[in-house]
């Protein structure tokens, strides 16, 4: 408008043709300015929660009721088990080994059975083929009409290396 605020319209138009020449148009027109503010505002909103996820140091998966990764986030792909791409729309079942699925599936079934947080610490081999520990933070949430859960990884590797020699370190001291 003249001053210098945008404004959106949805346009319908419908032309009547004769001998190849567009001879009349008709149609409606309704301004769906507030409607596309929303759109955009929904849209940055979006980007920024994903690029919160991605840089996030954890691993965050968004996983169904029955076990298929419907989300993976983390800057690091490295503490994936298989890459992102392999996972996505996949059962556990069909990603981990038969012992680790059942695991991971009783804690989801858990998890969806108490509504309560459910903390697991547990080691995989991942992508870069080194053991890490991870302490997985459990959740249930709602999103529409349909119940998934959170699980956050976290790599506490360090903090379980840190405590074995400290162990150790114990154990020596004990028995010197």
């Amino acid at each position: 408008d003249s001053s210098g605020v945008k404004h959106y319209f949805l346009n319908h138009a419908h032309a009547i043709i004769e001998n190849g020449y567009v001879t009349r148009v008709w149609g409606t027109q309704k301004e769906i300015t507030e409607l596309k503010e929303k759109e955009i505002k929904l849209k940055k909103s979006e980007a920024r929660f994903k690029s919160i996820l991605e840089t996030s140091p954890d691993l965050i998966m968004i996983i169904d009721s029955k076990g298929t990764y419907k989300d993976v986030f983390t800057s690091d792909k490295n503490l994936l088990y298989e890459a992102k791409e392999k996972i996505l729309n996949q059962n556990i079942n069909d990603v981990f080994p038969e012992k680790v699925s059942n695991e991971f599936m009783n804690i989801i079934n858990i998890v969806l059975t108490t509504e309560e947080i459910y903390y697991h610490k547990y080691p995989l081999i991942t992508l870069d083929n080194k053991e890490r520990w991870f302490l997985g933070t459990v959740t249930k949430f709602l999103d529409e009409d349909q119940t998934l859960i959170m699980w956050v990884a976290r790599d506490i590797t360090d903090q379980v290396q840190a405590d074995k020699k400290l162990k150790e370190s114990e154990e020596r001291w004990h028995y010197a």
